[in-house]
């Protein structure tokens, strides 16, 4: 029989105990790895990959130069021959002597272009229904709404809300993307059609 004292039990009692704990944590850590469980295979989020590593690139090297390769045919956004609107910019003085240029004519000039994308608007159609009475017979009658209206706006946008609140199971989801360098959300609630 081995005998310890009271001090060296409890220190092996606490040691025992703090290694119940990293062997706890380790057995969930494996488990993660066999499953083959991170953020781009189950809802785990990015922070919680196994060794993940922000500071090193993943990509193998192609032993390439950056940049456009030899033989590859370049291509860039070529210039509308007709522009939506045209800006002027002239110089005022002469850069060296300082002479005023404003009654001097141009001899030529370079182009730069800028292409902006307008922002998507939705476009609003009324649909009038008008009622007319019969002269006759004084029968009050109605114009036809075609039949793709239903409703008195966005009816598609209404039956996808009304399908989702019935639904038994939703899903939801957000993802991120960046507008103007800023990040914004996208939620999205979804059920199985």
């Amino acid at each position: 029989m081995i005998t310890i004292s009271r001090f060296e039990y409890e220190n092996l009692k606490q040691e025992n105990s703090e290694l119940r704990i990293a062997v706890e944590q380790l057995r969930y850590e494996i488990s993660l790895l066999k499953g083959g469980k991170d953020s781009r295979t189950s809802s785990t989020a990015p922070s919680y990959n196994l060794g993940r590593s922000n500071r090193i690139s993943l990509r193998a090297s192609s032993g390439r130069k950056s940049g456009g390769q030899p033989g590859h045919s370049g291509s860039t956004l070529s210039m509308s021959v007709t522009s939506d609107e045209t800006i002027d910019h002239y110089p005022c003085v002469c850069e060296q002597c300082g002479e005023d240029l404003q009654g001097v004519k141009s001899t030529s000039f370079s182009r730069r272009q800028l292409v902006d994308i307008p922002p998507v608007m939705p476009i609003y159609t009324e649909h009038r229904s008008h009622i007319k009475i019969c002269s006759l017979c004084h029968f009050e009658n109605r114009g036809s709404f075609p039949d793709n209206l239903h409703a008195t706006v966005h009816p598609v946008y209404e039956n996808i809300r009304e399908r989702i609140v019935e639904s038994a199971v939703v899903g939801a989801d957000e993802t991120g993307c960046r507008v103007n360098g800023k990040k914004h959300w996208f939620h999205v609630w979804q059920n199985a059609e």
